[in-house]
């Protein structure tokens, strides 16, 4: 019953009844929940509510909100960046001009088992010990190797060939232990990248190889014994006529909220490289990271990341230089963790 000083004669100090009845909708595939509020029909009848989101999960998201008395029914618009595979509790109380009433509290629900997280992308050529998010179950990845070199000619025209692309692995819903680490290596110029779960590969991109003089380097490989995994061949390196070629296509997976997609980048072949007497233009680097030829008076790389390949050199007439092809791109590895 309502708590408090009811006497008609005097001021009303009661606090309205906590509501009978509080539920929480959750959704494995989202981080969507519905809170449904059941009021108490006794006692002073409140102004609005006050639901709190908690949860024993270390590093959770929690919120407050406050709505207001006709407000029965809160979707997830109300609460903000609320932690996927978090369990959560919500408690409500019902408030009026004396205060709030005493909490009613929702059983524990996990919210989107199933969605994936960005966790981190790695970018630099490195080898790491990666420990996995205490909440994880599963992991998806998209692994990219190191793109290969730019050929050199000496003399004139001097025009080099484009170094291949790096090969790309992506995968998804592989297994994982919270708490547990595994090894990460991101793949320089011409070097693999690779996850490696205790003693065990489980996916490997394989660096595009280096062009030498005027024959461009072919592209990189992928190999994965994740089931399902996708792997994609780098793109090979152009020459003064041809462009570097795009690498393999893979497609996208799903993942929501933030899906891998390999236009994150990875192995375009590098362009072969240009003549400022007999070939003004040099050729373009293939798309997702391969650099053109070199110019004039620049050497163009691979994009970091994306282990594209390396532009041919080239020669410039003017000064009788030659200049350096460019460095193939760094490899990268993107993790996601559900």
């Amino acid at each position: 019953m309502a708590v408090g000083n009811i006497n008609s004669n005097k001021r009303n100090y009661a606090l309205s009844n906590p509501p009978t009845l509080v539920t929480a909708t959750t959704s494995a595939s989202s981080i969507d929940v519905a809170i449904a509020i059941t009021p108490d029909t006794y006692g002073p009848l409140p102004t609005g509510y006050t639901i709190t989101s908690a949860s024993t999960s270390a590093g959770a998201v929690t919120s407050t909100i406050t709505t207001g008395a006709n407000t029965t029914t809160i979707t997830s618009a109300n609460f903000t960046n609320l932690s996927s595979s978090a369990p959560y509790t919500f408690i409500v109380t019902a408030n009026n001009k004396n205060g709030a009433s005493v909490a009613t509290t929702t059983s524990a629900s996990t919210i989107g088992t199933s969605i994936y997280t960005a966790s981190t992308s790695y970018t630099s050529a490195q080898t790491t010990t990666v420990t996995i998010p205490a909440r994880a179950t599963q992991m998806a990845a998209l692994v990219v190797g190191g793109g290969g070199t730019g050929g050199t000619v000496n003399g004139n025209p001097g025009q080099g060939a484009g170094g291949g692309g790096g090969g790309a692995v992506i995968f998804k819903d592989y297994n994982v232990t919270g708490g547990s680490t595994m090894q990460v290596v991101v793949g320089g110029t011409g070097a693999l990248s690779k996850i490696t779960v205790g003693a065990t590969i489980i996916a490997q991109a394989n660096a595009g190889n280096s062009a030498s003089g005027a024959t461009a380097g072919t592209g990189g490989t992928g190999t994965s014994n994740v089931s399902g995994a996708a792997t994609s061949t780098g793109g090979a390196g152009g020459t003064p006529t041809v462009v570097g070629a795009n690498a393999t296509q893979l497609v996208p997976y799903s993942l929501t909220p933030t899906p891998i997609s390999i236009t994150q980048g990875h192995g375009g072949g590098g362009g072969g490289g240009g003549d400022t007497y007999s070939t003004p233009t040099a050729r373009a680097g293939g798309t997702f990271g391969g650099g053109q030829g070199s110019l004039d008076n620049a050497s163009y790389a691979g994009t970091a990341g994306t282990g594209g390949g390396g532009g041919g050199s080239s020669y410039n007439s003017d000064n009788g230089q030659n200049w350096a092809p460019g460095a193939g791109g760094i490899g990268g590895v993107y993790l996601y963790f559900k």
